[in-house]
């Protein structure tokens, strides 16, 4: 399992969060953003924000995708895991 996604904490941890919020159409409470330490932490977060709309679960892939954007190698996708911390 890969350790970190790779996230420096300057700000580009805020950009991954709201690009999971635009491309889910969802909005997370800021305050619950700042315990988010793990890949695990925003997956389950996302999964109750959509569940609360009805909205259809995404794919693991694809969210690990987005999340790590810039920062996660192709190669190391299938790496991350729940315990993924989001900060390297």
């Amino acid at each position: 399992m890969l350790k970190s996604i790779g996230l420096g904490g300057d700000g580009d941890e805020v950009d991954a969060i709201e690009r999971v919020e635009a491309r889910f159409g969802i909005a997370f409470d800021h305050a619950a953003c700042a315990r988010f330490a793990t890949v695990g932490d925003v997956w389950r977060a996302l999964l109750r924000e959509l569940e609360s709309g009805g909205a259809e679960a995404p794919r693991w892939p694809d969210f690990v995708r987005l999340l790590g954007e810039e920062t996660v190698a192709e190669g190391e996708l299938g790496e991350v895991g729940f315990e993924t911390r989001l900060i390297a």
